[in-house]
């Protein structure tokens, strides 16, 4: 049976959904979930697809749901359906630079999800999950082993009036490099992601999902092979802990060297290496995710530079600074002792 898929599209105000099944209705206007990229710390890093964060006129984010001109009973393209599909995995690339070019030693603790619709069936009120899979640097092998699942959430833990549903790891996963990070969704309940339309995503063959006979197969796979036929992304955002050893971060733009002196008690500097001309900002962010300083450098050109930091007003603690030089973020770790 071919998979067929009706699209709906997400406006600002309000959405038509059609051949729903049993579901509250689509919240408006979602797009302030992800306008402004992370809302997690450097320490804590939030990624996502690129095309979330797109101002481009064709790049909108919608809700694909199964066509049932044919008589098919329904469901969601990315979610539960009749096809029996068990799990929903976008692929991540820490490294690249539509993740932000972020380098060090990367855990997942958290992924968050962007539900459109979900529905109980039969009160069913079932449990679903997120879990970790390896990759290899280009997503074409499909999600690889598994390395972590998270806790638990019961349907109507899942929320979908526009604010994101968090899966928590209790053990931080460590992801090598590219992983993958999928949802697996609940037997017995009706749950639906958001994802951008078809066309608008950063590479090919970055969605996956796995079907009811256990293969991992990608949403682009054509329609003649049963598949959706489609490039998308799905509302997926694994919240990441990036820490890294003393010495020499590099990233595309960025060449940083550790904070200095640290710890610091009146101010710190920072020594860094700009590859090219870049708008820079530096941030501070304190452990709990909260930004407690920003600094915007504006457009600077290629070379080495020295930059103090005031840290006379910030209390006793670990810190986390990051420079931010167009696409690319480099970190380093702030120890503040008066």
């Amino acid at each position: 049976m071919k998979k067929l898929i009706t699209l709906s599209f997400l406006a600002l105000a309000s959405v038509t959904v059609m051949a729903q099944r049993n579901a509250t209705g689509i919240p408006a206007g979602p797009l302030r979930a992800f306008q402004n990229g992370s809302s997690r710390s450097v320490a804590i890093d939030t990624i996502g697809p690129s095309s979330f964060y797109s101002t481009g006129a064709n790049c909108q984010i919608t809700n694909y749901v199964i066509d049932t001109s044919a008589g098919f009973p329904g469901g969601f393209t990315c979610g539960d359906n009749v096809y029996g599909d068990k799990e929903k995995a976008q692929y991540f690339y820490p490294g690249y630079y539509w993740n932000g070019g972020i380098y060090g030693n990367i855990t997942v603790t958290d992924v968050l999800f962007l539900f459109s619709q979900k529905g109980l069936e039969n009160l069913v009120n079932a449990t679903s999950s997120a879990s970790i899979y390896s990759a290899t640097q280009f997503p074409s092998a499909g999600p690889g082993a598994s390395l972590g699942t998270s806790a638990t959430l019961t349907t109507n833990q899942i929320d979908t009036t526009g604010n994101f549903t968090d899966y928590h790891f209790s053990t931080p996963v460590a992801v090598p490099g590219a992983f993958f990070a999928s949802l697996v969704l609940p037997v017995g309940d009706t749950v639906g992601l958001y994802s951008s339309v078809d066309g608008c995503v950063e590479a090919d063959t970055l969605a996956w999902e796995k079907w009811s006979d256990n293969s991992w197969n990608p949403f682009d796979l054509a329609a003649a092979s049963n598949g959706w036929g489609i490039e998308i992304d799905m509302a997926i955002f694994p919240v990441l802990s990036v820490t890294f050893n003393a010495g020499v971060l590099n990233t595309a733009d960025i060449n940083l060297h550790p904070v200095f002196p640290n710890p610091a008690s009146h101010e710190a500097t920072l020594n860094f290496a700009l590859r090219n001309n870049r708008q820079v900002t530096i941030e501070v962010y304190d452990m709990s995710g909260k930004m407690v300083a920003s600094l915007n450098e504006g457009l600077m050109k290629a070379g080495i530079y020295n930059k103090t930091i005031d840290v006379n007003q910030l209390s006793n603690g670990v810190y986390m600074v990051s420079i931010n030089a167009g696409t690319s973020k480099a970190i380093s770790k702030l120890t503040v002792a008066h």
